[in-house]
């Protein structure tokens, strides 16, 4: 049967429904009269007040216990049942006026009888007076819309507003009728800023009166300009689990009664331990003496063996002597050979390839001697077996896909990722190989999407029949002598010496390929106007967008780290992607501090350690927030003002085609970039190079957050550049390829 809770929520005490006001709704004003009335002292209602008040007191961050013991500050406690908080906030508070506010008349009554120390009142009679503090305990998980409460409770703080409550209560009580949670806790409401966040697991106290936890979080009033928050350290505002410090002597009493009564049992238990231990010492006299007996009876089944051994012995003897027993020694050496090189060959490249061996011949024995790993070797038949299912499951394929191994599948998930899933879509069997080089584990094959499998046995695709391959890295030109190829696409996405391996070998192996391949592919009209003299079949392919990827079917919840960082911000500017030595640092100082009021979010993985080399302490509004996953992405672009590309103008950038610049476009997101050549090309698109021009681009774009011409023109330049079409293009250009000239 469903518990019914008492007034203020959070409770381990529960009383069965049916005992609860039958004739009245859960949580209505009756109901809570005739609970007060009633049931409540004999259901704990006074414990568990204090209670509550204590975790919120243990709570309170520094800054917010000094800022309610300077001067006579003024607390209102709005939803204070019987008013057993209060004597709570004077022991730790001794000059603080405590008033409370409740909407049961019986609950002020008897508070105003049991309490008349303190203030009482209903909504009625408490009229328009205002105060510091507005504290509330777990009150607002009683209502289906609780954040409708926020203006009384706004206007009634002059300065903050302090919110106890449940925290992740899955399987709530029936009077309870919101479970809050880090997705739906933090409102961003007009005149209040977030600026505590803490949260307790209380059910792990001695005493406690809520199996559960609790979460408290502290607003400033905005308008109010209280101040008491801002000089304090972040590790002093936002932290989780934090100790339970009660404030009454009567936990403690509790405790040392529980202590007494622990150590009564301890020592009754102690009792029969030593007793059953004394049964146990007789119970081991007596098999020590039966063990002895069959010492004996072992001892002379012993001598048995040996003499029985001594013939064994001269009987195999007899055997080794045989002609048959030489012929199969000579069998069994030649057969165990392989398996003996396979896994010393194994052993003894990983070594050298890891402390001696530049990274070009590491990728050689990665790819010619795969098959010399025990664990390829071992697993290579169920690998084999495995990819002849998946063969068979997709029979009206239109071809199958190979992408040798280069980055791992979910390591910045960008074209060689998307191009699979286009091709997949396009009704391609696509084989993505990983290395399993930084974030993938994959061991044999895992189903990513529809037609997409990600593995990392590239040695078993040989079985694949007539595959395409792409290669988007030179060096992989030696998987081409592995596949039974079909046809291959040459994916050139970069400037040659962007590569760590560089060389000229590479630069050989990439003219080879360009000329070799069926479908050369350039992501740049720079890149583009390279190839093309060397093979009539080279094509433009810049990098696209998912479209699918960027749909929501309701706006996404600001991720709670943003928010902390932009909570003061007038406009976010947001940039993510790579943190590399083509990102323009000195650039976004500078436009940072032309701006003090714009947040700058950078999101994305430190590439190189480029960023390191400068100062950040002095620019408060440039917040780095690390690397996130393609899903996530998404959840913090959707609440950028402004999408930016902020890169050098150099020989890497002028052949770079952005990824993330086709993804802004499909968020319709404002978009201001530096001049880059491939920026260019979009009307869409702001361009700024110099720190004031990038600023002054910054508020135009601001400007055209809202206008809907910008907005279908965004849109419209996506939707002319998604993978899909790119994928199109390239499998057009593989038909051709195909045709006789």
């Amino acid at each position: 049967m469903e518990p019914c809770a008492l007034h203020i929520p959070g409770k381990s005490i529960k009383k069965p429904i049916q005992n609860c006001m039958p004739n009245n709704p859960i949580n209505s004003e009756a109901y809570w009269n005739e609970r007060f009335a009633t049931d409540w002292s004999e259901a704990g209602g006074h414990e568990q007040t204090a209670f509550f008040a204590d975790i919120a007191l243990s709570l309170f961050p520094a800054w917010f216990s000094t800022y309610l013991k300077e001067g006579e500050k003024t607390l209102l406690d709005w939803g204070c049942a019987l008013g057993d908080s209060a004597p709570v906030f004077a022991d730790a508070f001794p000059h603080l006026q405590y008033s409370g506010l409740d909407v049961a008349k019986e609950a002020i009554d008897q508070a105003k009888q049991t309490l008349p120390a303190y203030s009482f009142s209903t909504p009625e009679s408490l009229g328009d007076q205002t105060f510091d503090v507005v504290f509330s305990s777990n009150t607002l998980e009683h209502f289906s819309d609780p954040f409708a409460f926020f203006p009384e409770l706004t206007q009634k703080s002059k300065g903050y507003l302090a919110i106890l409550v449940p925290f992740e209560e899955y399987d709530r009580i029936e009077e309870h009728l919101v479970t809050f949670t880090l997705d739906n806790l933090h409102p961003i409401m007009e005149d209040l800023t977030l600026v505590s966040c803490r949260w307790m697991d209380t059910s792990k106290l001695d005493t406690t009166k809520w199996v559960g936890k609790q979460i408290l979080l502290i607003y400033a009033k905005k308008s109010s300009k209280v101040t008491a928050h801002e000089n304090a350290p972040l590790s002093d505002t936002f932290y989780s689990d934090y100790q339970y410090e009660p404030s009454t002597v009567k936990n403690i009493e509790l405790n040392l009664k529980h202590l007494q009564s622990q150590l009564s049992s301890m020592e009754s238990l102690l009792e029969q331990n030593m007793q059953n231990h004394r049964q146990h010492i007789e119970r081991l006299e007596a098999e020590e003496q039966k063990r002895a007996q069959e010492l004996q009876r072992t001892q002379e089944a012993l001598l048995r063996t040996e003499k029985n051994l001594k013939e064994r012995e001269a009987e195999i003897r007899m055997i080794h002597q045989s002609l048959t027993w030489k012929l199969l020694r000579v069998y069994q050496a030649i057969t165990s050979i392989p398996r003996k090189v396979f896994y010393g060959i194994h052993r003894g490249m990983a070594t050298i390839a890891k402390k001696v061996l530049p990274m070009r011949v590491q990728h050689f024995i990665l790819i010619n001697l795969a098959w010399f790993n025990p664990r390829f070797y071992i697993t290579r038949h169920k690998n084999k077996k495995r990819l002849l299912e998946i063969l068979a499951e997709h029979p009206d394929r239109k071809g199958i896909l190979i992408y040798p191994p280069t980055i791992d599948w979910g390591f910045l998930f960008q074209r060689p990722q998307q191009l699979t899933r286009a091709f997949a879509e396009a009704g391609y069997l696509c084989f993505y190989c990983t290395g399993n080089f930084s974030v993938d584990s994959v061991q044999g094959f895992e189903k990513k999407e529809e037609r997409v499998y990600v593995t990392n046995d590239y040695e078993v695709l040989v079985h694949a029949p007539d595959p395409t391959v792409l290669i988007s890295w030179s060096i992989n030109k030696a998987y081409l002598r592995k596949y039974r190829y079909k046809q291959f696409i040459y994916d050139y996405i970069d400037e040659l010496d962007i590569f760590h391996m560089y060389d000229e070998k590479m630069v050989k192996e990439h003219k080879e390929l360009v000329q070799r391949a069926d479908v050369p592919v350039a992501t740049a009209d720079k890149l583009f106007q390279q190839i093309a003299p060397l093979n009539d079949r080279a094509i433009l392919a810049p990098n696209g967008v998912m479209l699918a990827d960027f749909v929501w079917d309701h706006p996404p919840q600001m991720p709670l780290d943003m928010q902390v960082a932009v909570q003061n911000a007038q406009h976010v500017i947001g940039y993510y992607g790579a943190l590399a030595e083509w990102f323009d640092y000195d650039l976004v100082r500078e436009v940072a501090k032309m701006r003090p009021d714009y947040a700058f979010v950078l999101i994305g993985p430190k590439y190189d350690k480029s960023s390191d080399a400068y100062d950040w302490s002095d620019y408060k509004n440039i917040h780095f927030l690390g690397s996130k996953s393609y899903q996530e992405l998404r959840k913090y672009s959707y609440h950028f003002d402004v999408a930016t590309i902020p890169f050098k103008i150099n020989k890497i950038t002028e052949s770079t085609s952005p990824v993330k610049l086709f993804e802004y476009m499909a968020q319709k997101l404002p978009i201001v970039t530096t001049p880059m050549v491939e920026c260019k090309k979009y009307a869409s698109v702001h361009l700024g190079e110099t720190a004031k021009e990038f600023a002054e681009q910054l508020d135009a774009a601001i400007a055209k957050k809202n206008d809907l011409e910008y907005q279908k023109l965004l849109m419209k330049e996506a939707q002319e550049n998604t993978w899909q079409a790119r994928v199109a293009q390239m499998i057009e250009a593989l038909d051709r390829a195909q045709k006789p000239s």
